[in-house]
């Protein structure tokens, strides 16, 4: 509360219990006790004391990208929505390269089975990243068609049972489904139990980058420096923040993905993704996408034919199809952590200087809600998750090990 507040904010509580009286007053808060009303006895009413005085939005002036991925425009729709101004610096010859140049990306939770901190990130960044992406006239690129995923071995099943007995989800965006209401649901025949997510979604990741970019001044540049003046700049550059000394706290790490464009079987109408460790998809009438490898520490952006075996093989093995005409492939490197969740933040000892990264493969709803987290610390708004959660994604974390 003192965080949010400037000098002369008021508060009222129907509480007056003497611990939080007493924590109030520690942060700044000057209480009186009052009369109460109904069956309470007291209530509290307070005024915050200090010299902090509310500033507008756009008085932490322009602030400089580095880097036109999907964590950079994530960033720079936030802090527009807020009336900032931004602009992108990109080492690459064009935006939406490196992991934001594929075309087609999936929308699904990333949580755990128990109610934790990293399970209520998880759930706000795949709420969050419907929020803007079906706001923000970007339908023709976002299709909320659901996902299934397939109970393909006893931990998931294990996983998917303790997700519906904690009740993470209501009924209506968590789905328990025989194999023939799979089948039913996807279009495609499926012989074992599922999950349905009605809400999981597909994004053309790199007309969704190129789209928001165009709105902004981007500079292309093979070498890039962080500002040294009074100007804001966020580092948003995937796998190359390993360019910048300042961050070597942060351990990141490659993770190698390849993916297969394939034409379409003309006698099923695939309707939905299909995960199952790996997926396939629907990307329009004509193209199936399928993935994705994941090979840790593998920075080759090369596609590998042995990557298209491992990929056909599996949706062999879990969906009995095969014989693909392969379109075109795609590889490129995700970024994660050692502990597999993405940072955001300020870097200590740096003034001005902020990133965003480590988005792994859930980078669209990930590169969302951080972007939102870092714009509301920007300009000391209220932010959208809690403190616990937030401690899962700061960039301090490492710091703190260090």
């Amino acid at each position: 509360m003192a965080r949010l507040s400037v000098n002369g904010t008021t508060l009222a509580s129907f509480t007056a219990a003497k611990h939080v009286r007493t924590d109030l007053e520690k942060y700044g808060f000057s209480i009186t006790r009052h009369d109460g009303f109904s069956y309470k006895k007291h209530r509290i009413c307070g005024v915050y004391h200090s010299d902090k005085t509310k500033k507008p939005f756009s008085s932490i002036g322009h602030v400089t990208l580095i880097g036109a991925g999907i964590a950079g425009v994530s960033v720079a729709l936030a802090l527009r929505r807020r009336g900032v101004s931004c602009s992108f610096i990109e080492k690459s010859s064009a935006v939406a390269q490196g992991a934001s140049s594929n075309l087609l990306g999936l929308i699904n939770p990333k949580i755990e089975a128990q109610d934790n901190p990293r399970t209520d990130i998880g759930l706000s960044a795949y709420s969050f990243a419907h929020h803007i992406l079906s706001s923000e006239s970007f339908n023709d690129l976002y299709k909320q068609t659901g996902s299934i995923h397939l109970s393909h071995k006893e931990e998931k099943q294990n996983k998917f049972s303790k997700i519906q007995e904690y009740g993470f989800f209501l009924d209506s965006h968590f789905e328990s489904l025989s194999a023939q209401q799979a089948t039913d649901f996807s279009g495609l025949i499926i012989d074992q139990e599922a999950v349905l997510f009605p809400a999981g979604a597909t994004l053309e990741i790199e007309k969704f980058v190129r789209r928001v970019a165009k709105d902004f001044q981007t500079t292309l540049e093979n070498k890039w420096q962080a500002q040294e003046n009074n100007e804001i700049t966020i580092l948003c550059s995937g796998w190359g923040l390993n360019e910048f000394p300042s961050i070597k706290q942060i351990s990141m790490q490659a993770v190698r993905g390849q993916v297969l464009y394939v034409d379409r079987k003309p006698q099923i109408n695939l309707r939905c993704p299909i995960l199952f460790g790996h997926y396939i998809a629907p990307v329009n009438d004509q193209t199936w996408v399928m993935g994705a490898t994941f090979d840790r520490n593998d920075t080759r952006i090369d596609p590998s034919p042995d990557d298209d075996q491992r990929i056909t093989a599996e949706i062999h093995k879990f969906l009995g199809l095969n014989d693909f005409t392969i379109q075109s492939r795609w590889a490129q490197i995700r970024t994660t952590t050692h502990d597999r969740f993405p940072f955001v933040g300020s870097v200590p000892d740096h003034q001005n200087l902020y990133l965003l990264g480590g988005l792994g493969s859930h980078g669209i709803q990930f590169g969302l809600l951080l972007g939102e987290i870092l714009a509301c610390q920007l300009t000391n708004a209220p932010l959208p998750i809690g403190k616990d959660a937030l401690e899962k994604v700061t960039s301090h974390r490492f710091w703190k090990k260090s």
